[in-house]
């Protein structure tokens, strides 16, 4: 897919530019904070990539850019339509703060954050979630981070519209960035208190929204 493709060196350099100058005239801002933000830049060709950056000022912010960054380059790799890839990744520090800031260069994909569209939407949109979030796990060995409506996206136009994207996944499961039980603790909790607004995160209910997004057995 060509939004997919390598990107030339010439592209590269005006990615790097922005760490230093976002005001240039191919970049939009999309969000911005003190620590993180997404930028929409347009390229050759008009070419459009988003950029992402976050503050690196503890150990567990850089395990979890790196962990992006890997199973970003995976996906480049092994598609899948319900995540999107890293195209380009690399650090900087900056002599101000002394602060280590990590950057990802994605695919851009329209449409609208789930959260934009109402939450009858999105409670909606509940099932969906769970069946594409199994299919990723199943067959990517991915799965996603925080499975809130903020970090879903729901695909315009095309094929694939009205497919949910994922675009959080500093989690790979099997392998162990946290301990198994406190991963799915973790998962669950969020689904429970996120999305259906429950206040209850009892460990078995937790457990019971976990088994229906990965197959995973419920402990007695």
């Amino acid at each position: 897919m060509e939004q997919y493709s390598r990107l030339s060196d010439k592209d590269i350099r005006k990615i790097k530019a922005v760490a230093h100058d976002d005001k240039l005239p191919y970049v939009k801002e999309l969000e911005s904070g003190t620590s993180a933000g997404v930028y929409l830049l347009t390229l050759a060709g008009a070419r459009k990539v988003v950029l992402k950056y976050r503050a690196l000022y503890n150990p567990s912010r850089l395990f979890r850019f790196n962990m992006e960054v890997k199973i970003g380059k995976k996906l480049r790799k092994k598609p899948s339509p319900y995540a999107i890839p890293v195209l380009y990744s690399w650090k900087e520090r900056f002599e101000g703060d002394g602060v280590q800031y990590g950057y990802v260069v994605m695919p851009y994909i329209e449409g609208k954050r789930l959260d934009k569209t109402g939450k009858k939407n999105y409670v909606k949109a509940f099932n969906q979630v769970v069946k594409q979030a199994r299919e990723l796990y199943h067959v990517n060995g991915i799965a996603p981070g925080d499975l809130l409506p903020t970090n879903i996206m729901v695909k315009k136009g095309g094929k694939d519209e009205g497919t949910l994207v994922f675009f959080d996944y500093d989690r790979w499961l099997p392998s162990t960035c946290m301990p198994e039980d406190d991963m799915l603790r973790n998962l669950a909790d969020e689904w429970a208190w996120g999305w259906l607004g429950k206040t209850n995160r009892d460990l078995k209910k937790c457990y019971a929204v976990s088994q229906r997004i990965y197959d995973l057995p419920v402990p007695q």
